[in-house]
């Protein structure tokens, strides 16, 4: 778990949780508030979490499953619609 704000307000980042998908799936950007704000969150935080999924990818890869999503599954599913 990280924590960091979003459009200002202090949230949590569930790691467990993680989804991998490539540009091609994202359609638009997430908005809240009546679909009239975009969410963000500021460029450290999100290299911060990137990093800390890019460290579980590999981790999986060791046999160190630490998410509840079967990561492995999906990244082998993305690579076969590239």
């Amino acid at each position: 778990m990280r924590f960091g704000y979003v459009n200002g307000k202090y949230r949590a980042f569930l790691i467990q949780n993680v989804c991998p998908v490539t540009e091609e799936y994202i359609d638009c950007q997430y908005m809240i508030e009546n679909n009239s704000v975009p969410v963000t969150i500021n460029d450290k935080l999100s290299a911060e979490i990137n990093g800390i999924v890019r460290k579980v990818i590999r981790l999986g890869k060791r046999g160190i499953r630490i998410v509840l999503t079967d990561i492995d599954y999906i990244l082998n599913d993305l690579s076969k619609t590239k």
